[in-house]
């Protein structure tokens, strides 16, 4: 058993924690390419939130929220920007 699917595991024991059911890969450019870990963890479960009582929470976004960095960023895509490539 991996990494990941552990982590998942042990996160779906604990109270103060959600994890969503999976539901798709991200969507990427073709240019792009999704590493294998996290590939693994998003075909196991659609992300999750950590530590719900704490004082700092920690969520991990559903596949169908994550966007390229520039566009969270800056608001637009740069023309010359190197990571389109």
């Amino acid at each position: 058993m991996s990494n990941v699917i552990r982590f998942i595991n042990e996160a779906k024991t604990l109270s103060n924690c959600e994890v969503y059911p999976a539901s798709a890969l991200p969507k990427l450019r073709s240019s792009h390419i999704l590493p294998s870990d996290l590939e693994e963890f998003y075909k196991e479960c659609g992300g999750m939130q950590l530590f719900n009582d704490s004082e700092f929470p920690y969520r991990v976004i559903p596949p169908i929220e994550i966007n390229l960095a520039n566009l969270e960023i800056l608001g637009e895509e740069e023309e010359d920007d190197i990571t389109k490539d």
